[in-house]
């Protein structure tokens, strides 16, 4: 299945900043650019063998990025993105036992400009995770997904990082599935920052968050289902309190 995606920005607004060399002092006013769009075109493929499934597929998007930016003069600033982003994930089921799935998701971007003071560059960022899903004895039920996040080729060497993340859960059914009592350990290998970098054509970006570290975590649900009664049942409950009545009256 082909899939392709055109979007354009007809009012673009942002907040531009103007620097001063002399003083340092930095003002921010609000200018309207136009010229934003991206386009995208993907491809999905799914395939069964006996217990096996395969999904894989590319997807190539193209953006063209327009922004101000400048010292003593603003200037209009052009950044065209090449993204190509093949997914594939691999998964075996294990019938009663639970599923096992790897998902693998590359992303390679190329980053170029006609600006004199611009360097064409390209980054990379894969993402992989292992999933499994496994029923065990006394109706136990174990889920885990170990996930490594790796990024290469940036220049600053700070945003080159390769961050493995673990994430478990244990949970066991009571009163025939009504109530779920479960134990999350969130992050166990403890490599999860809270500082998120990103890269695009309008810059760099770095976002501070306070995150939890890792942690384990127990808690319960409880399932309230209360489903209509039928015509049948509804006379048969309501033959059943008419009879009830009737015998405290009698024992009365």
């Amino acid at each position: 299945m082909f899939v392709r995606l055109m979007e354009s920005d007809l009012r673009p607004s942002d907040d531009k900043m103007h620097t001063y060399l002399l003083t340092g002092v930095r003002t921010y006013r609000p200018y309207s650019v136009d010229g934003n769009w991206n386009t995208l075109l993907g491809y999905a493929y799914t395939r069964q063998f006996g217990k096996w499934q395969l999904t894989a597929g590319p997807t190539v998007q193209y953006l063209h990025s327009v922004d101000l930016t400048g010292t003593t003069q603003l200037e209009r600033s052009t950044v065209n993105t090449t993204n190509l982003m093949p997914k594939l994930r691999l998964s075996y089921n294990l019938g009663d036992l639970g599923n096992i799935r790897l998902d693998c998701n590359p992303q390679w971007r190329w980053l170029h400009s006609a600006r004199p003071d611009f360097e064409d560059f390209s980054v990379a960022d894969y993402t992989t995770t292992l999933y499994t899903l496994l029923n065990l004895p006394w109706k136990l039920q174990l889920s885990t997904d170990l996930t490594l996040y790796s990024r290469t080729g940036y220049a600053d060497k700070s945003l080159n990082t390769n961050d493995l993340v673990w994430n478990a859960r244990l949970s066991r059914p009571f009163f025939k599935g009504s109530l779920v009592v479960m134990l999350d350990g969130f992050d166990i290998l403890g490599q999860l920052s809270g500082v998120t970098r990103t890269v695009n054509g309008q810059g760099r970006t770095e976002i501070w968050t306070n995150v939890m570290p890792r942690y384990l975590l127990a808690h319960a649900v409880y399932h309230l289902n209360r489903h209509p009664l039928k015509p049948a049942e509804k006379r048969e409950k309501r033959a059943e309190r008419k009879e009830r009545r009737e015998r405290r009256k009698q024992n009365r």
